[in-house]
């Protein structure tokens, strides 16, 4: 599970605002204890990238004072032409050398070069007796 001590705060940056939740565990399961939304100010992001990071930090600080947000477990949200999300097949290969050629197939299928980027992958569910595994390849201009 993604939860330490059962919370977990979900934050995705936009280019028009930032927008945040917090969920609990309980005894039920998971609650929303925090939503919170603020504005980015326009000279924040650029084309979609991060023009102004200290802005951007300034926003954040401020969701997580307002709203008394304690956590600093993140999952966070990115888009934009900063990130590359793509579906992909290969050959079925050792784990040792999976890492190496997620690495190789990160330079084809990506729009920017992979040395710039963190470059991360999750296998898929394939069907029994398949000749290749499927893969969701993710990468973030390391700038982002």
């Amino acid at each position: 599970m993604l939860f330490s001590k059962g919370n977990l705060v979900g934050l995705d940056i936009g280019s028009s605002c930032v927008k945040a939740v917090q969920l609990t565990s309980t005894h039920k399961g998971l609650s929303l204890s925090t939503l919170a939304i603020e504005n980015m100010p326009a000279m924040a992001m650029r084309d979609g990238e991060f023009f102004d990071c200290d802005l951007v930090a300034s926003v954040i600080s401020r969701i997580y004072k307002k709203h008394r947000i304690k956590n600093k477990n993140v999952a966070l949200a990115l888009s934009g032409p900063s990130v590359n999300i793509k579906k992909i097949s290969i050959q079925h290969t050792s784990d040792d050398e999976l890492n190496e050629r997620v690495r190789w197939e990160a330079d084809q299928y990506l729009s920017f070069d992979a040395n710039d980027a963190y470059v991360d992958f999750q296998i898929l569910p394939t069907m029994p007796g398949a000749k290749k595994i499927e893969l969701l390849l993710v990468a973030a201009k390391k700038n982002m």
